[in-house]
């Protein structure tokens, strides 16, 4: 039978499985599933109401829920819609644009002073 992630509720495979304290997670749901444990121990409070000796044993736990421990991320494949992408080139033309009359301004700015 395959495995279920708590977090997400789809399969699990062999090269995305993490396992955290006996729960089978996939490895990039593992940081929601230690925040959602955190919640339920808090019951309720939120991180920011704890005091700093309460935070310190927080991290002394959960060592996984700190702050930057994230690993690099691979990206296997990446799936998107022809109209979606489309959508998102012509936003990214629509961003350049200011930046390539700034930089058109700064060329004739240094051509004026060095010519």
């Amino acid at each position: 039978m395959a495995e279920i992630c708590p977090v997400c509720n789809e399969e699990i495979t062999s090269e995305n499985r993490k396992e955290y304290k006996g729960v089978p997670v996939h490895n990039y749901c593992l940081k929601t599933h230690i925040k959602q444990e955190m919640r339920v121990r808090l019951k309720g409070r939120s991180l920011d109401s704890l005091t700093r000796e309460e935070k310190e044993t927080w991290i002394e736990k959960f060592p996984e829920g700190k702050i930057g421990s994230e690993r690099a991320v691979h990206v296997k494949s990446f799936d998107m819609p022809f109209g979606d992408m489309v959508g998102f080139i012509f936003k990214w033309v629509m961003a350049s644009i200011p930046t390539a009359i700034f930089l058109a301004i700064l060329f004739l700015i240094f051509t004026a002073i060095f010519a």
